[in-house]
């Protein structure tokens, strides 16, 4: 028959793991929500392009903003984002300052490339363009003193600190970049997206939590109400 062999402190760290389990399997749930939203929201502004200063004096309230700008690139000031990584090779990101008509100076993300080394193709013209508005990219660990970074041409940076690089070029930059869709006279192609991981992975992550919890269940009682 069955023998009860219940430990109060297996119980105990039983219930820590399931709690903690369902906790992360709720949280990529929210995640999910939160992806799906931004997606949704990414999906409605990008369709349609507004003139930038309709939108600049309230920019944190307008992500993924579809905006049209005149003014001129300045190519001579081109850095490099590094360490992007794009279909399993590491790149960069191109970054460079445009100045609008209205005096407005704002980093431009031009998109991918796997080598370093600035576009001569960027001339310092006056061109109209198309970008999507967002907040600089998030950093996570931030490793070591960006002022210990070399600076000789080609700029480089190891994350997107608008205040840093604007005193390296020597320029007032808008807190928020811009993620180029259109300009240089023609069609850049970019697959520009706002999420890393799609909201699918993430419920997809949530149900291997709940389902950890269930087995962690399951072990327990196995274990404390098994035959000798």
């Amino acid at each position: 028959m069955p023998v009860r062999r219940f430990s109060p402190g297996f119980l105990l760290l039983t219930l820590l793991f399931v709690a903690l389990t369902l906790s992360l399997g709720f949280w990529q749930l929210d995640r999910e929500k939160q992806k799906r939203a931004l997606l949704e929201m990414y999906d409605t502004r990008s369709q349609s392009s507004v003139p930038l200063e309709t939108v600049i004096d309230d920019w944190q309230a307008n992500h993924y903003q579809r905006i049209e700008a005149r003014g001129n690139f300045l190519p001579d000031k081109q850095i490099f984002l590094e360490n992007q990584v794009r279909e399993g090779q590491v790149g960069y990101h191109a970054y460079i300052p445009f100045r609008t008509d209205g005096n407005t100076t704002i980093l431009v993300n031009t998109g991918w490339q796997k080598e370093l080394q600035e576009n001569d193709e960027i001339s310092d013209g006056q061109v109209q363009i198309e970008a999507l508005l967002r907040p600089p990219p998030e950093v996570g660990m931030r490793l070591g003193s960006l002022e210990q970074t070399s600076f000789d041409r080609p700029y480089r940076t190891p994350y997107v600190d608008i205040g840093w690089i604007g005193k390296r070029l020597d320029l007032d930059l808008s807190p928020f970049v811009l993620l180029l869709a259109k300009g240089k006279g023609g069609v850049i192609t970019t697959d520009w997206t706002p999420v890393r991981m799609s909201p699918e992975q993430h419920r997809g992550y949530a149900v291997t939590w709940f389902t950890l919890a269930v087995a962690l269940v399951v072990l327990f009682l196995a274990y404390s109400f098994r035959k000798e």
